[in-house]
């Protein structure tokens, strides 16, 4: 027998943002609305460069979906973590969502 079990989360569901250090696995977890670019650009617990924040040139996009999924087709193709970019590969991203199974 095969079994499939899928899970659709929406934006408005994530709980946390969890950044993971590949150094030290040090983790830093904050609400979406307090993301703070500048804070989180080095980890807390070790120093090491985590998120750059140089911008591409020519990547801009019209829409904020599109650049979202340009941004989760790069990180899926150069898991984990790494966006073509040294200090980028420093750090894993997770998404931390309530478990609605247990309810």
């Amino acid at each position: 027998m095969t079994s499939e079990r899928r899970l659709l989360i929406g934006f408005e569901d994530i709980r946390a943002i969890v950044l993971e250090c590949a150094r030290c696995t040090g983790r830093v977890s904050f609400a979406p609305d307090k993301v703070d670019q500048t804070r989180w650009s080095s980890c807390p617990n070790c120093g090491r460069p985590w998120l750059s924040s140089t911008m591409q040139p020519g990547q801009f996009y019209k829409s904020d979906v599109l650049m979202f999924l340009a941004i989760v087709r790069d990180l899926a193709k150069n898991a984990p973590g790494a966006v073509n970019n040294e200090a980028d590969s420093n750090v894993r991203i997770f998404l931390e969502f309530d478990d609605d199974a247990r309810k």
